[in-house]
């Protein structure tokens, strides 16, 4: 990108404070910056800007108002070429799984939950067991629900509550013991 396009897109006073520009010259700017830094090829289109620790691309951009906002390179790509993300949802590289990755065509609209369901984080790995430590199915009527983020096999929670019970038991029994042996 030449330097008067990028002046061009962000044109200032003469104080140099950003003036508003027209929703085609912002689409146009932003189309042009992220273009510049992507490198296409058959498979997958690499971003070559600015990454950042989990490797996906980001682009600073300045809003309407004139503030810079961070903006996902793989969700501008999606944007630009497909159309707006639904709401509510992410985007999954669910193609190539590489975060560097722009090509809308590796990546899908998804859930919260369905992109993390692909993962091997501890919540995808979880979810996915179907019995528990003790061996114990993980089926709707021996589960606990934990505040709807987790499951707790009924089974084990019961022995466990019924084990503190008896040692809660036996440890009273011994306390009033000793107070009446004293």
């Amino acid at each position: 990108m030449t330097q008067s396009t990028v002046i061009a897109a962000l044109r200032r006073d003469e104080k140099g404070h950003l003036l508003p520009q027209s929703t085609q010259e912002r689409q146009n700017s932003l189309r042009d910056r992220f273009w510049a830094k992507v490198q296409t090829s058959d498979d997958c289109w690499i971003w070559t800007g600015f990454k950042d620790k989990l490797g996906y691309g980001r682009l600073m951009w300045h809003d309407e108002s004139g503030r810079y906002q961070p903006l996902l390179a793989h969700r501008v790509a999606y944007e630009l070429i497909i159309g707006p993300i639904p709401t509510g949802k992410v985007l999954d590289h669910i193609e190539c799984d590489n975060p560097p990755c722009v090509n809308p065509g590796h990546l899908i609209a998804t859930t919260q939950w369905g992109n993390c369901e692909r993962t091997n984080g501890a919540c995808a790995v979880n979810a996915r067991k179907t019995h528990c430590v003790q061996g114990h199915p993980l089926v709707e009527g021996n589960l606990y629900r934990c505040n709807g983020k987790g499951r707790i096999c009924r089974t084990c929670k019961l022995a466990v509550q019924k084990k503190r019970r008896i040692l809660g038991k036996l440890s009273t029994k011994n306390c009033q013991n000793q107070s009446t042996s004293g």
